[in-house]
């Protein structure tokens, strides 16, 4: 990690403007500088005032599709019949991005802010920020921010956790971030690609027999309906056999 460089006359810092000010990461520091303020506004309004105002301000994610913030609020349910809960995904597995681990490494508590007014937004009671878990010294940033934070008791009914994903890039998609969630708890578990079930191995290994034929000597034979496993193949009329090549 790179001590942040000065930024450009033209540039208009807003993110960055704290990186290397460790005074920053403190709760007192974050105060003085107008941090929660916004929290606490947020915390006496409506969660629909809230999203409203976030999508008035053009406010947009900073990933690739850079979708509108307010937008993606608005999906969720207005009624609650279910709890509602709030993932924050800082794994940032991919390569040459390094956003995610600066806001964690300088402005903890600008992160932990923006997550309690999200949750507020979408009628969230739990928040879970999920951390990749090589970023050691973010890590150790962001628990003592936490614990400072819950010591001031800034969140109200809001409770945030901390989450240490088990590893592998995939986890940069939300499904395999919560694939890694589970396996976290697990010694030695790791976020892998799910793989499918036995029948839909079975109906995929069925699909490609007819691909393979240069590989795989079929044998086509007349078929009589006699059990419901031939019920199917029947209305094609043959039943294919497929013998392996011998390895």
């Amino acid at each position: 990690m790179g001590y942040p460089h000065k930024p450009h006359a033209k540039e208009t810092v807003v993110l960055s403007q704290y990186f290397g000010d460790a005074d920053a990461r403190t709760y007192k520091g974050c105060v003085k500088r107008g941090g929660y303020e916004a929290l606490a506004q947020a915390l006496k309004m409506e969660p629909g005032a809230v999203t409203d105002i976030v999508k008035e301000s053009g406010l947009r994610g900073r990933g690739g599709a850079g979708f509108p913030t307010g937008l993606k609020w608005s999906f969720m349910p207005k009624e609650k019949k279910r709890p509602h809960y709030l993932c924050v995904n800082a794994d940032e597995s991919e390569p040459g991005t390094f956003k995610d681990r600066e806001i964690m490494r300088w402005t903890p508590h600008a992160l932990l802010e923006g997550t309690a007014i999200a949750a507020h937004a979408i009628r969230a009671e739990v928040a879970y920020i999920y951390i990749r878990g090589e970023f050691t010294e973010p890590w150790t940033i962001m628990e003592q921010a936490l614990a400072e934070a819950n010591a001031a008791g800034v969140f109200g009914k809001i409770k945030i956790y901390l989450h240490r994903g088990a590893g592998a890039y995939i986890c940069g998609d939300r499904g395999q971030a919560r694939q890694s969630t589970n396996q976290a708890a697990v010694p030695g578990g790791r976020g892998l690609v799910r793989h499918a079930d036995d029948d839909q191995q079975r109906r995929d290994a069925r699909r490609g027999a007819a691909h393979h034929q240069s590989r795989r000597r079929v044998v086509q034979e007349p078929v009589s309906v006699q059990s419901e496993e031939h019920r199917h193949e029947a209305l094609l009329g043959v039943r294919q056999r497929a013998t392996p090549r011998q390895l």
